[in-house]
This record gives structure tokens, C-alpha cells and sequence, in this order.
């Protein structure tokens, strides 16, 4: 996180703008000539070819290659955040960043550990750290909770999927950021309080819904302001500044 934070020269992780599901050609036109943003985050599935591709699933197309995203948001200095949805392209991907000795950011994300309205998770936890720490030793290692649609984004009845997270924290080497939805943080703020706060990581704090103000200053009053990223969106679909 330090190394983040010292990379975009500001005092604080609050302060660094992200662009969230950067996944086609144009959007990622209009980020990479935005000033204002910092890190750009984007989906990474692959089409019915097996081309590593920029796609939230179900989709399975893209105008936008993995490889090119990667080289254009680099170029512009742009940091990044590569979401997997796939277990199957992870390695090939990673190896790829590895080769392009890249010196920007970068937090390599996947949702490892079931969470509310998931079964389960699509990404083996050990594996996935695994990997991230052969081929990038020094990114931001990036650990979601799988979530599903629904109504119920409790963790009340289900508190062995916040200490399954807090054990896979645990055991991981250098830095680690926890991703957290705005949907659920409300109603289970009290643990994470409990399981995650005492962790030596830091948290990005990301939303299905569009982030209000008031829910902005609401987390920002709760959650630690020197280890907290956040990939926000407004009611616009544009980065949330504050």
C-alpha cells in the first residue's frame, strides 16, 4: 500500500481515483485521458476463441484484449487491477505482466472465499496466491468474497466466511488488500469490525448500487483512512470523487 500511495505522491489512499470495469475500447479511451484517475480496474474472462479478454461474465466478448489493456494503461501510467473471473487464464495472464516489467501498481484481484448468495468460490484461495506471488511478488494481492445476486448480503448466519477470509489474510506474505462491497457494509460492518480490522492489510471498499455521499462519508468515518481504497462509481457511472 505504501508503495501505491508513494507512486501517485499523495498522503493517503482516499485520495487516489479509481475507474471501475474498465472493460471496452471506448471506456477505457475516455479513463486513460482522464487526469483525475490513478488506477483503472477491469474484468478479465475469455471468449469462445480462449483469447484472454476484457468481459464481466456472462459476456463473452470484448472490443478489448487483456494484453492491450495491460500495455495502454501502463503507457499512460496508469496503475491497475486486473479482476480474474476465470481460473483457467490466470497463469498465462500473470506471466505476461511478469514479462512486461511493469512499474506502475498493481493489485491482482479475485474473489476466493464464498460469500452471501455463493456456494462457492470459482478461484482455489492457495492456488491463486500462489500464483500472484511466483509471477509478482510485489503487486497487491487483491482477495474478494464471491457474491451472488440477491436481496440478503448478510454474513450474520454465515460468520465462518469472514474468518475463512481472515485466515487467508493471515497466511499471505507482503501486501494484501480485502475487498469489500458497499452493498453489504452496512449490515455487517460490526464483523468485520471484529474479524478484519486488526489485520496488518488494507481494504478496497468497491459497489454494485451507486455510492451516495452520505454512504461515502458514512464508510469514511468507520473505515481506517490510511489503509482504505475505494472503487466507487456515482449515480452517473462515473468514478465517485470526494
Amino acid at each position: 500500500m505504501k508503495t501505491t500511495i508513494e507512486f501517485f505522491h499523495t498522503a493517503s489512499p482516499w485520495n487516489i481515483v479509481w475507474a471501475h470495469g474498465v472493460n471496452s475500447a471506448a471506456m477505457l479511451d475516455r479513463m486513460l485521458n482522464d487526469p483525475n484517475i490513478m488506477m483503472i480496474e477491469g474484468d478479465v474472462s475469455s471468449n469462445e476463441n480462449g483469447d484472454i479478454i476484457m468481459a464481466h461474465p456472462p459476456e463473452k466478448s470484448s472490443d478489448l484484449l487483456f494484453f492491450d489493456w495491460v500495455r495502454r494503461c501502463v503507457s499512460a501510467g496508469k496503475g491497475i487491477k486486473p479482476d480474474f473471473k476465470e481460473a483457467g487464464i490466470i497463469d498465462r495472464a500473470l506471466e505476461f505482466i511478469a514479462d512486461e516489467g511493469i512499474r506502475v501498481p498493481v493489485f491482482v484481484n479475485a474473489d476466493v472465499i464464498a460469500g452471501p448468495n455463493c456456494d462457492e468460490t470459482v478461484i482455489d484461495p492457495d492456488w491463486f496466491i500462489s500464483l500472484c506471488r511466483r509471477y509478482l511478488p510485489a503487486s497487491v494481492l487483491s482477495l474478494g468474497f464471491c457474491v451472488g445476486a440477491g436481496a440478503d448480503y448478510s454474513f450474520h448466519e454465515k460468520q465462518n466466511m469472514v474468518q475463512s477470509m481472515r485466515n487467508t489474510a493471515l497466511a499471505c506474505t507482503g501486501d494484501v488488500t480485502i475487498c469489500l462491497c458497499t452493498s453489504y457494509l452496512r449490515d455487517n460492518y460490526e464483523l468485520f469490525l471484529r474479524y478484519l480490522f486488526d489485520l496488518d492489510v488494507s481494504f478496497t471498499l468497491w459497489n454494485f448500487e451507486p455510492v451516495t455521499h452520505e454512504l461515502a462519508e458514512w464508510i469514511k468515518d468507520r473505515f481506517p483512512e490510511d489503509r482504505c481504497f475505494y472503487d466507487f462509481k456515482d449515480q452517473t457511472g462515473e468514478p465517485l470523487r470526494i
